[in-house]
């Protein structure tokens, strides 16, 4: 009998104390009736294996309508067990199941054990015969090895069987099917490695069923194992059994490697060994690069075919990492890797790859040869990818005291700086600039000022600089100054200077073809819409910003943003489950790329959990982001207003409103009087947030009046920014606060200006907010009767603004008194009485209204 691995052996016999320590749910129930021939493995056998998860996530995508399910991944990502799991959801549906893992890889012994698990004789039909008559049922191809004639015959069996009959094969590598034309006919499932690794909330899950003797990180062992399973699963019994008491890292537990020597490394050729040793070293790999290494030209298809554990990067279209066991163990086993990756760098240096080739550099390590390639590389290529993350890590290992002796990166090392927030580094870099670039020097300390919070200042130099850029024809430095000069002008309110200037650096990224550039604007766009209270606008442009970033290289760091900026978007218009989403993976994205505005998705989760009630998980969140800042050093200006005021929400939700007071009192303090700073640039209404919040404060103390005055404060100057979206939300909270002083006349005044404004700006979560239903307001109908009630048939839907105009004619307003509380002309008015009278087919006011609400139009 061949001889089991020590990993699998030990994963065999030793593990019952996972059995005992998981939660019933986490294991799979066994399932009756399920044929089996004699090289089927049988589920009802299988379940009773212990540590494996039950997996709804997965679960739900494979119980899709879907007839064919493929689950293509490297070895220890849990296909089996998840193809397993899936046919105990199907009790009256007859399953076949093959395991193919040690059968001879052809097509006649496919369908042999075929035959064999239908009980076929040489006397019965063909299999092909067999399955097409078939009406029920799932196949499963367990172990399958794609090869190019049983793909063939096996597609041929997916396109004359019954459309009834199902299928879910797992496999290491992607068929050569037609992949592209099942997915268009929405007829496939394909779940990737990316798919099947363990989240880190499903790793903290099976680490609370477990009762280790040591304290273990599930975002480190997350870190570590890229959520492969098997590796996952043989380190936490090494730790439990005592086989790897000596070390904590995943790399260096002897199961891992055991089982990476006999799932992966055997399997390969030995030029791909070879290759696999100098990659493991390097940063990146890619095509051109693989076939620079290893002389030939379709080594990373061979690579990516073999299922070496190969990821893509995130931000990125080309560039690849080795799945990180793996490539921490094969860096041990051969350290000296220096002669080859010393020959990448110049090659790619020479073919004008300038930021791999640093990074090539540095990995070696050779300094003096990274400065060069540093010095190389142009401004717009830190947008690019996780380049900007790159740059940072390289400066961090160099020195900043040694970059500056080399003029030549100082450039690309002061817009890096300043991209990752570190602005004290990035201060001493601008002034050493300014003997040899003025003009630059000019831009680089505007850009500074601002991130600073001296808005002001940083539009006096940027006008400066870019008068002076425009004399020498320095287009890029331009576009980036507009840009600058686009968010200075929004942080100090001016919404129409704003919106001229990203125009003008707009047209002038297009003229250039500067499409980075050109999705940097885009975002100030967003930003500019959002704050004009025009919602669809912005969705629209990040919508736009979307395809465009398509047709580039690709950019963590701007789709991180554009991410978390949608996420914020889709709250205000009411979309919190696609809010979640977007800012989970925005977070992501600004992480890899080490951009600071990541620090935002935590906040608006944060609230999101507040919300909810759930305050521990939204303090982590905060805490989490507080110690990422740190450990990128970004300068406290930058981040530290945004986080202090989610936490002052969180304590006012949880009623601790005198701590929430002192911080509050904190963070006003810096942001009002003659010196104070201006807000950051990706936050320009961030004094808004702080006085609503203080204003709710003064209401829980009972002083009415001061939170009345604070409002009207706050609403003057949003209306004179022209910040709509605050106005409208401004509005909303005075209305609450008037009603709370008692003048209900003014209360519903207010608050039907504010609910027009908000139909208007697609602010919904203002709408469903619960200050509408405390005070009855009818004008609550408007949006809720479109959904909830329908009108009869013969009545014509009136429009939302036509809904608000009826409520305030319901509650007894004249045409001149409704104009001036939804900010139209009383001819327009006028116009949308005769229309709502049309409609409901009435002649007066009062039947108009009594005609609404027994159409449930009004309440």
């Amino acid at each position: 009998m061949e001889a089991l691995p020590l990993g699998a052996f030990l994963l065999k016999h030793v593990s019952g104390w996972w059995y005992e320590c998981c939660h019933q749910d986490f294991l799979t129930p066994s399932q009756p009736g399920i044929r089996r021939a004699e090289n089927m493995t049988h589920p009802d056998e299988v379940s009773k294996a212990p540590g494996l998860l039950v997996r709804p996530r997965l679960l739900e995508s494979l119980d899709s309508d879907r007839r064919i399910r493929l689950l293509c991944a490297p070895a220890g990502f849990g296909k089996s067990e998840l193809a397993r799991q899936f046919a105990t959801r199907l009790p009256h549906c007859p399953v076949v199941w093959l395991d193919l893992h040690s059968a001879e890889k052809s097509l006649e012994n496919l369908r042999t054990q075929f035959a064999e698990a239908l009980d076929l004789d040489e006397l019965s039909p063909s299999v092909e015969e067999v399955l097409k008559h078939r009406k029920q049922g799932l196949v499963v191809l367990d172990g399958y090895c794609p090869e190019k004639t049983t793909d063939k015959w096996l597609e041929h069996l997916f396109e004359h069987c019954p459309t009834t009959l199902q299928w879910l094969v797992c496999t290491r590598r992607l068929p050569s099917w037609r992949v592209g034309r099942w997915l268009l006919a929405d007829e496939l499932t394909l779940l990737g490695a990316e798919e099947l690794a363990l989240t880190e909330a499903e790793i903290k899950l099976l680490l609370s069923q477990l009762k280790l003797n040591r304290r273990i990180s599930a975002v480190e062992l997350q870190r570590q194992s890229d959520g492969w399973i098997a590796g996952i699963s043989l380190h936490l019994l090494s730790l439990r059994s005592g086989v790897d008491r000596p070390f904590g890292l995943l790399h260096r537990n002897s199961l891992v490697e055991d089982y990476l020597d006999s799932e992966v490394l055997e399997h390969l050729p030995k030029e791909m060994l070879s290759l696999l040793r100098v990659i493991a070293h390097a940063p990146f790999v890619d095509g051109p690069l693989c076939a620079f290494l290893a002389d030939d030209p379709m080594a990373l298809r061979k690579l990516r075919s073999e299922q070496v554990f190969l990821r893509r990067l995130p931000g990125s279209t080309d560039h690849f990492t080795l799945f990180a066991p793996l490539k921490r163990l094969l860096q041990e086993r051969y350290p000296d890797q220096a002669p080859p990756l010393l020959a990448a760098s110049q090659w790619l240096h020479l073919a004008g790859a300038h930021v791999e080739a640093f990074r090539y550099a540095l990995a070696i390590p050779d300094a003096s040869r990274g400065l060069v390639s540093m010095g190389q590389i142009a401004t717009r290529e830190l947008l690019i990818g996780q380049n900007l993350n790159y740059l940072l890590e390289g400066i961090d290992q160099l020195g900043i005291a040694w970059i500056e002796q080399n003029p030549q990166a100082l450039e690309v090392v002061s817009r890096a700086l300043l991209l990752g927030g570190r602005l004290e580094q990035a201060e001493r870099t601008i002034q050493l600039i300014a003997e040899q670039d003025f003009d630059l020097h000019l831009a680089l300390s505007a850009e500074l000022a601002l991130h600073q919070g001296h808005a002001q200042e940083a539009q006096r130099i940027g006008c400066r600089a870019l008068d002076r850029l425009a004399r020498n024809e320095r287009w890029a430095q331009m576009i980036l100054c507009f840009s600058c000069l686009t968010r200075a002008s929004l942080t100090m309110g001016d919404v129409v200077t704003a919106k001229r200037l990203q125009h003008q650096g707009i047209e002038l990224s297009r003229r250039k073809g500067e499409t980075l550039f050109e999705c940097l604007l885009i975002l100030d766009e967003v930003l500019i819409e959002e704050l004009a209270g025009n919602l669809p606008r912005a969705l629209q442009a990040l919508d736009q910003f979307d395809q465009l970033l398509v047709q580039g290289p690709g950019s963590a760091l701007l789709q991180g943003a554009a991410l978390i900026r949608r996420g914020w978007l889709l709250i205000l218009t009411g979309q919190e489950r696609q809010a979640r989403e977007a800012l989970e993976e925005g977070l992501l994205l600004s992480c890899a790329s080490r951009n600071p505005v990541a620090c935002h998705a935590p906040a608006i989760l944060a609230q999101l959990d507040a919300n909810n009630g759930d305050f521990a998980t939204a303090q982590q969140r905060l805490a989490d982001a507080q110690r990422l800042m740190h450990s990128w050093n970004v300068a406290e200006v930058i981040y530290r207003g945004v986080l202090d005021l989610c936490t002052a929400r969180i304590w006012m939700k949880a009623n601790h409103y005198e701590s929430a007071s002192r911080l509050l009192s904190r963070v006003r303090e810096q942001y009002e009087g003659e010196h104070a700073l201006t807000p950051p640039s990706a936050y320009p209404d961030l004094y808004a947030l702080a006085g609503f919040l203080q204003a709710e404060v003064l209401c829980s103390r009972g002083s009415f009046g001061e939170a009345n005055t604070l409002l009207d404060q706050l609403l003057q100057r949003a209306e004179g920014n022209a910040f709509n979206i605050i106005v409208c939300q401004a509005q909303h909270a005075l209305a609450e606060v008037v009603r709370l002083r008692g003048d209900l006349h003014k209360a519903e005044r207010l608050l039907a200006s504010a609910a027009a404004m908000a139909i208007s700006q697609g602010q919904h979560n203002l709408l469903m907010g619960t200050h509408l239903e405390a005070m009855g307001s009818s004008l609550q109908a408007g949006p809720v009767a479109d959904l909830q009630t329908a009108p009869a048939p013969e009545v014509e839907l009136l429009s939302r603004r036509e809904l608000a105009v009826l409520s305030l004619i319901a509650k007894g307003y004249s045409n001149f008194e409704i104009a001036k509380i939804l900010s139209l002309s009383p001819y327009t008015v006028k116009t949308h009485a005769k229309h709502i009278n049309s409609k409901l087919k009435v002649s007066s006011r009062t039947m108009a209204t009594a005609r609404a609400k027994a159409l449930g139009l009004l309440l």
